[in-house]
């Protein structure tokens, strides 16, 4: 809020052009459950930046092409916004995300009038819920992506005052304790705040953190990773058995024998027909699976017009190697 709030400043009081200002910022996720305070904290980050509020969503997932009502807010807010979408549309989503906190010039596209370029700062908050259709929304967590994104768990434990806020009447009393300190809090922002260096970051004013279980629930939260634990449950099962594949490798074939082989399975059959309609849609699904999860999934060359893959429940070996010269932890941990 610091960082952000500074950027803010000195740009629409102090004048400052918006390319000579550190603009890269990140994005802030609330994930928690109904009613603990996730919509009153964006509400609060609102008033704080001029009080006029920008919803992208729509526009962000091309379900509209008007979006000059964003382009009027410095804060945009995604507020449970539901529905499942696969990796390609979350991981686009997630680039959406990455230029629009950059402060690099954006398409503006009003009603009635023509189109234009302009740079804006802008800052984004999602809030989630914590079940599984919120999850599926969530940003894919690519490289460039990650790094913007500061996902918290919300705790009303720890706010008393908001906790105890059940009725109209104490809800509005709070309201007014929070608004009558709002500009000391600004203050205490710009002029006495010392962030702990441990999370101060020079590129993003702030370093990345994503709640492990935030991580988790969106890992399972995915039609990718449900599709994932359905194929290699089907390899576990009794129902399939086949021997005379290389050690740590549990299919090798392609697209429609893995596909037939599951709709033959009476614990299986429902959970892929879910997800995928025909052996078509299942095999974009497969590619969509090798590039998300390579250690369990790989293509190994087409014949017959037809894609081979092989799978491994415990993850394939690296290939030796394959990982020399490079030193990132993160990388070596996927």
């Amino acid at each position: 809020m610091q960082h952000a709030y500074r950027n803010a400043y000195e740009i629409y009081v102090d004048g400052k052009d918006i390319h000579d200002v550190c603009l890269t910022g990140l994005t802030l996720i609330l994930c928690g459950k109904s009613q603990v305070g996730k919509t009153y904290i964006a509400n609060l980050i609102t008033k704080i930046f001029g009080g006029v509020l920008g919803q992208p969503f729509k526009s962000m997932t091309g379900k509209t092409e008007f979006n000059a009502d964003c382009a009027r807010a410095i804060h945009l807010s995604i507020d449970d916004q539901t529905g499942t979408r696969t990796y390609e549309q979350r991981k686009d989503h997630g680039q959406r995300l990455k230029s629009m906190l950059s402060g690099s010039a954006q398409w503006i596209q009003p009603k009635h009038v023509n189109a234009f370029t302009a740079p804006l700062y802008q800052r984004v908050t999602y809030s989630f819920n914590s079940d599984r259709d919120s999850f599926s929304t969530f940003p894919a967590l690519s490289e460039g992506v990650r790094e913007r994104i500061l996902a918290l768990r919300t705790n009303p434990e720890k706010w008393i005052l908001f906790k105890n806020a059940v009725t109209v009447e104490e809800r509005n009393n709070l309201d007014h304790i929070v608004n009558s300190e709002l500009s000391g809090l600004l203050h205490y922002l710009m002029y006495e705040y010392i962030p702990p260096k441990f999370c101060i970051s020079s590129s993003f004013g702030c370093k990345e953190f994503i709640h492990p279980d935030i991580e988790r629930q969106v890992e399972l939260g995915t039609p990718e990773s449900t599709l994932k634990g359905l194929i290699l449950d089907y390899l576990h099962s009794s129902h399939y058995l086949r021997s005379g594949l290389p050690e740590g490798i549990n299919f090798s074939g392609n697209t429609s024998a893995l596909f037939e082989g599951m709709l033959e399975s009476p614990a299986h059959r429902d959970g892929v027909r879910t997800l995928a309609k025909n052996v078509i849609s299942f095999g974009m699904r497969l590619g969509e699976l090798c590039a998300i999860y390579p250690k369990h999934f790989r293509k190994t060359g087409r014949q017959d017009n037809c894609q081979n893959y092989d799978i491994s429940i415990g993850g394939f070996q690296p290939i030796q190697g394959q990982f020399e010269g490079i030193k990132s932890a993160r990388f070596l941990k996927g």
